[in-house]
Formats: C-alpha cells, structure tokens, sequence
C-alpha cells in the first residue's frame, strides 16, 4: 500500500545525502573559481607595491550593485520554476482526484442483474474500465516522460484485454503510441455511451472527470514543452561569470587569503540556486527531486484495485449493522434496552439485528418484548429460552467469559406476554 512521503522534513542527517543536494551538478564551476581567485592572489602579492595594480584591483563599491542585480535575476528565475514545479503538482492532484471519482461512479452505480445470462461478461467488462482507469494515470507518466507506446510492465496488464493493446505492442506507428493516453480515454467513455440506462446524473460527472483528467494532462503538457526561455537561461549565466570573475578583484586587497572562500562560498550559493531553478522547472522525470510520479500511479493502482477486491459491485449495503442514538450525555446510568421476540426466535439472537425480529412479527406470530438494563455490546449474541410465559435472556458471548457491560454474567429473566 502506498505511503506518502514525509516531505519538507530536512533533518541534520540530509546534509549528507549528495544525491539529492545540488553539489554534485555546482562543484566543477566552484573549483574553478576558487583557482581563478588562489591564482589573483598570488599575482596581487607579486604586484602589489606596483602603481598600476590598483586599475585592476578596484574598489569593492561595484560589487554592491552587480550583486542586486544578479539576486533579482536569480530569484525571478527560481519563482518562475517553482511555479511549475507546483502547477504540475496541483496537475497531478486533480487527476489522482478525478480517476478516484471516475471509478467509483463505474464500480457503483452500473448495476448488473444477478440473474442476467451474461452476469460474468458484464461483471468482467466493467472490472476491465476499472483497469483502463489505472492505466490511463500510467500512460500519461509514461507520456510526459517520453516513453511512448503500452509495452511497459506497469501498463501492458493493464491493457492487454483490449485487443488493440493485445495485438500491437511492437508494430503500432510512432504518432499513434504517443496519444495512447487519449485513446485509453476513448475507450472509457465508449464503455460509459453503451450504458444506456444510466442517468445523466452519473454519466455527466464521468464524462466531466474524464474531460478534467484530459485537460490536466494538457496542462502538464505545456509545463514540459515550455521551458524557460533560453535567452534568460543563457544571460543569467552569463551574469553569474561575469560576478564571480570580478569578485576577487574587488575583495583580495581587503580579505587576503580569507577570499578564497568568500568566492567559494558565493559561487556554490549562486550556482546552486540557478541548478535548483533548472532541477524543478521539469518536474515530470525521474529524478530524486522530481514529483512522485511512481508514488502516485502506486496509489491510484492500489486504490482502485481494492475497490474492486473488498467493495460490492453496485449498491448493495444490505449487511449494515443498525446505528446506534446519539447521545452527548457522558452519563453513566443504566438505560433499558428492548428487544421484540416472537415466540418462534428462541435461540442465539445478535442484539445489533433487532430489527430483523421485529419485522417477523407481521407473519403472524405472537411477540414479546423484553426489556434489560444496560447498554448492550456490539456483536454480541444474546441466548434466548422461554419456560411457558417467561423468557430468560442469557448474556454469554457465544459460550464465550465476556460479561454484558453493566448487565450480570447470570442473565436476565423477563416476564413474557403484552
């Protein structure tokens, strides 16, 4: 079963984790500049009681306003990716939302007749769109990841009881395979056409969640082949050289030796804010600090295929145990319970199915009411004998030690007749 993740919850321990931190793509530019710095060190110290070395070391005023610069740029590039990084994620929630409601409008409200002919192959049908939903959520991570066709272990299952999926895993044309989210769709909303005696009020909400799951993935589709425009790419970076090359020349005769990391530490927090930016700004892939994807396809798959295991095809909620007053008193107090028994329920009677015996009463058999004090446990039976006009109420738990709550181990003998 699907877990979510804990996110946001950096502990000390993550500092560690080279993988999911941005060094591993900022460290190569960082060692280069700290050379380039080391190495105007050692030629300011060869220098410096020369003239014209204060033309090249100038003073630090230009880094004040180079640095506002670049920090504006930096931050407008990092908004605008998180913005896509969330729009993607906001994409994806409503498509996990829209699938979870598609599938319960199939599961539930298609009735089939349990003494239809063709029982089985409607049942079947109707168990087959709940795997095509599965698999249209899948289609589109494959999709969005360039992975085309429905040749994949999570996704061929899922369709191989359409034929078209069955037959042409390896020979379907290029431009057909990349629309196979869409023809998925297609074949959901031909399933939901043919059923002609469901209502507008069902089949307009599926084929709305149908539409939303659609234009998410259009959604998501203009966040992958939109990116950032090159040209602001390319000119941050080049801001961020042109910085980092005249930083040294403008700290060295102050900082000495210490402006070796001063530049380390300035390049390694620029170049990692712009990798970020470039990390988040396509959050469909694979990698670690990309969407879940996978997560969310295990889920949805896990969700909808327990429906289908433990939830009753169409309603029939008929084995609900009957609820309980709602009392908001937090009294303690005995209360009298009854139950109405005819004279042919002698024998173990589950208290919580009262409702049952009542009902036999209008067959025409004589009932009794029996009243006890005490609140009644849920699930347990309650052995019912009668000795010419009494009735004796015995408390064990299908032979079982538990005691009745407030109500003695012994039983309770109640005067019968009305």
């Amino acid at each position: 079963m699907y877990i979510p993740p804990q996110t946001g919850n950096v502990s000390w321990q993550h500092i560690i984790m080279l993988s999911s931190s941005v060094i591993p793509k900022v460290y190569i530019p960082v060692l280069i500049f700290t050379a380039w710095t080391a190495a105007l060190k050692v030629f300011y110290n060869f220098f410096k009681e020369k003239e014209w070395i204060s033309n090249i070391f100038f003073p630090t005023s230009l880094l004040t306003y180079l640095g506002l610069v670049l920090s504006l740029l930096l931050v407008f590039r990092n908004t605008s990716a998180y913005d896509r990084f969330w729009e993607g994620r906001k994409a994806w929630a409503s498509m996990l939302n829209q699938a979870r409601n598609i599938s319960r409008h199939i599961w539930i409200s298609i009735e089939i007749d349990e003494f239809d002919r063709k029982k089985d192959e409607k049942l079947n049908l109707k168990k087959g769109v709940m795997r095509l939903v599965i698999a249209l959520i899948i289609s589109i991570r494959h999709a969005l990841r360039g992975e085309y066709g429905w040749d994949y272990d999570d996704l061929a299952d899922l369709v191989q009881h359409v034929p078209r999926f069955n037959s042409l895993i390896t020979t379907a044309p290029g431009k057909v395979l990349k629309i196979l989210p869409l023809e998925i769709a297609y074949h959901i909303e031909g399933y939901i056409y043919l059923q002609k005696d469901l209502p507008a009020t069902i089949v307009n909400p599926i084929y709305g969640s149908l539409n939303t799951i659609i234009d998410n993935f259009t959604a998501c589709e203009r966040i992958l082949y939109t990116p950032i425009p090159l040209i602001y790419g390319i000119h941050i970076k080049h801001a961020l050289i042109i910085y980092l090359l005249t930083l040294p020349l403008q700290i060295i005769p102050n900082c000495g030796w210490a402006s070796l990391v001063i530049v380390m530490l300035t390049s390694f927090t620029f170049f990692g804010i712009e990798a970020i930016s470039s990390e988040i700004e396509n959050p469909f892939g694979s990698d670690m600090n990309d969407l879940k994807l996978d997560d969310f396809c295990q889920q949805i798959h896990d969700e909808i295929t327990s429906m289908m295991k433990y939830f009753p095809s169409s309603v029939g909620f008929v084995d609900w145990l009957e609820c309980e007053d709602i009392d908001d008193t937090t009294s303690n107090e005995a209360s009298t319970y009854t139950l109405n028994i005819t004279d042919k329920e002698e024998g173990d009677i589950p208290f919580m199915r009262r409702t049952n015996f009542e009902n036999k009463s209008s067959y025409g058999s004589s009932s009794t009411l029996i009243s006890m004090q005490g609140p009644p446990l849920r699930n347990k039976r309650y052995r019912v004998s009668r000795n010419r006009n009494d009735y004796h109420v015995d408390l064990g738990n299908d032979g079982g030690d538990d005691d009745g709550g407030n109500v003695d181990d012994g039983g309770v003998d109640c005067g019968g007749g009305e």
